[in-house]
């Protein structure tokens, strides 16, 4: 979120070694131009994890979480309704990753198709470094699947701090 004078707001507070600052899971390091119906997507730190697949430790995780909102102040998670759906790879190829998904996407409207659609592609641009992404449903892509037209990646503006 951003204060009164444009600044991002950050919540302090120490970390496991008594570091003071911006503690993870609520520090913006990055937002998405809006899409849809004029949301976007903010990125935000996490503790580090060493993985061999990053993207899809990352969705995973986005997925295993049970709340439509997460850390304080509250970020929404539209792919928590999503209970059925699951990730079955994250390939990268040059700077084009493909996600493999498998299950039934849930949406409360046809916003919330749109935020869960640009979670997974900016999920999966983050992670692994691409510039764009397409995200496979079993035999169509999830565009195709909601019936999307133009699903042409989004620009991610990284925030910068003094």
């Amino acid at each position: 979120p951003l204060g009164e004078d444009g600044r991002i707001s950050e919540v302090q507070g120490q970390d496991a070694f008594g570091q003071s600052g911006p503690t993870p899971h609520q520090t913006e390091i990055a937002r998405t131009e809006a899409f849809g119906c004029g949301d976007t997507i903010s990125v935000i730190q996490t503790v580090p994890m060493v993985t061999d697949d990053p993207g899809h430790a990352a969705l995973e995780y986005l997925l295993s979480l049970e709340s439509t909102t997460h850390g304080d102040p509250a970020f929404g998670n539209p792919m928590a309704i999503s209970e059925d759906l699951t990730v079955e790879s994250v390939e990268l190829d040059g700077d084009q990753a493909t996600v493999m998904l498998e299950g039934e996407p849930a949406a409360r409207d046809s916003c919330e198709t749109w935020r869960v659609a640009k979670q997974i592609e900016t999920t999966a641009r983050m992670a692994t470094g691409a510039d764009a992404v397409e995200i496979q449903l079993e035999d169509t892509t999830l565009a195709e699947y909601w019936g999307f037209g133009d699903d042409s990646p989004l620009q991610i503006t990284e925030i910068q701090r003094d």
